[in-house]
């Protein structure tokens, strides 16, 4: 999987860091000031020259830029450029009304749906997954809805949602990495 971070500055380029030493993804970065791409790029992060070359060569989009208009043109943007089923994730400050924006932008199957998305996701991380029992059949429940009717949601509605949902827990230390869940176990 190649991972993409847009915004290499004091918050986009550690993550992007992270990710790298985790050395499990092909990670590749976008900033518009180019000067912020070079000290990410000396250690092993490849460097689009475009949010276009980003957008179609990345499966996973973290978006880490310092405002709300710049937001809305970056996800427009890969909307446009990226790959189908291609994940967004925002990581950046910004105000709710923007990501629900951007959600209608990059979601194909309305607000209604992905309202319900939402709420459902926000009930699995209430039952307490990944720990608790409850949250895991939270989550598988959640899974079955996302991929019935033919995966009409999936993955342009399930996977940013579930992508963001993950981030978030694995930012607030409610994942820790390497996993120890039953399902993670290979």
């Amino acid at each position: 999987m190649k991972v993409g971070f847009v915004g290499c500055g004091e918050m986009g380029e550690p993550m992007a860091g992270h990710v790298l030493k985790k050395g499990k993804f092909e990670v590749w970065v976008f900033d518009v000031r180019k000067a912020a791409t070079k000290a990410i790029g000396r250690t092993g992060a490849k460097i689009a020259g475009s949010l276009e070359e980003l957008g179609r060569q990345c499966d996973l989009f973290i978006v880490m830029v310092g405002y709300d208009h710049q937001v809305r043109q970056v996800v427009t943007d890969l909307a446009a450029v990226g790959k189908k089923g291609a994940v967004i994730v925002i990581t950046a400050t910004t105000h709710p009304d923007i990501v629900v924006e951007c959600a209608e932008i990059a979601r194909k199957c309305g607000m209604a749906e992905a309202e319900e998305a939402s709420r459902r996701a926000r009930a699995v991380l209430g039952a307490g997954w990944p720990d608790a029992e409850a949250g895991r059949k939270a989550f598988a429940a959640f899974d079955a809805w996302l991929r019935a009717d033919s995966n009409r949601r999936n993955p342009g509605t399930s996977a940013d949602l579930v992508t963001a949902c993950i981030f978030a827990a694995l930012r607030d230390n409610k994942i820790m990495l390497p996993l120890t869940t039953p399902w993670s176990r290979r």
